[in-house]
């Protein structure tokens, strides 16, 4: 009976921990956040429920110091501290890229994002910026052929979006006024807020009207400079879509 509860007990807590991962990567301000971010973020939510553990401090100091959230910057730290906790973390992460390179499930874009793509590349240069690793991205995009339309590839390896934006700017030379972000987080809004670009919000449950939308209305508006003035409805229509969406999880 002993060994009947427990299990049942250990059951509901990797439930719970699954269901705050999602939640927290999928369904919230915080979704397509750095697999690392969201693995600090999950751990903190968890230890409000089942208080039986430590986050490592050798964690912490890492993901509050590193200036590129990737296996590479772990390596690094781990030649350097010798941390277990590190090694871990870092195994996971290899195990995840893995699961990815194996699986057979190729990433599908929403229905309106290869024609929405299509439009976009007549007429102006596409940057694909992702907080997930170079090789995933290449896979996912190059399978659904969207790889073969961007100009650029920014990656966790290259450092946050924020940083890839500002690449951008300062690197190759393009007008701030002269780039929009579009995607479905806030994670995604504050990286084009940081760097004082537009930003397009994908909804969430709304994706194919949200691509949609862009290639037959919003698209032109940012070729003709005149993006600004949808630039506050579109964000206001974010939020609450948003608010939304966490009420009924």
């Amino acid at each position: 009976i002993g060994s009947g509860l427990v299990g049942s007990e250990m059951c509901i807590r990797d439930r719970e921990f699954i269901r705050i991962w999602n939640r927290i990567n999928l369904f919230s301000y915080t979704r397509g956040c750095n697999r690392f971010i969201g693995l600090k973020l999950t751990f903190e939510e968890y230890l409000k429920r089942f208080n039986e553990f430590n986050i490592s401090d050798d964690f912490y100091n890492w993901i509050n110091n590193t200036k590129q959230l990737s296996n590479a910057s772990l390596e690094k730290a781990i030649s350097e501290t010798n941390s277990n906790d590190l090694k871990k973390i870092l195994n996971w992460s290899i195990e995840v890229n893995k699961s990815i390179k194996n699986s057979n499930k190729e990433g599908e874009p929403f229905e309106g994002v290869v024609s929405a793509f299509n439009e976009i590349f007549k007429k102006t240069d596409i940057a694909c910026v992702s907080s997930a690793n170079k090789e995933a991205v290449i896979k996912e995009w190059e399978s659904s052929g969207l790889l073969k339309l961007c100009k650029f590839v920014f990656t966790q390896e290259e450092g946050t979006k924020a940083d890839c934006i500002k690449k951008l700017i300062q690197q190759f030379g393009y007008n701030e006024r002269n780039i929009l972000m579009i995607g479905d987080s806030y994670g995604d809004y504050d990286s084009a807020k940081i760097n004082n670009v537009y930003f397009y919000p994908i909804l969430f449950n709304k994706e194919e009207k949200s691509w949609n939308s862009f290639r037959e209305i919003y698209l032109e508006k940012f070729i003709n400079n005149s993006f600004s003035e949808v630039q506050e409805k579109l964000l206001s229509d974010f939020n609450i879509n948003f608010e939304n969406g966490i009420k009924n999880i």
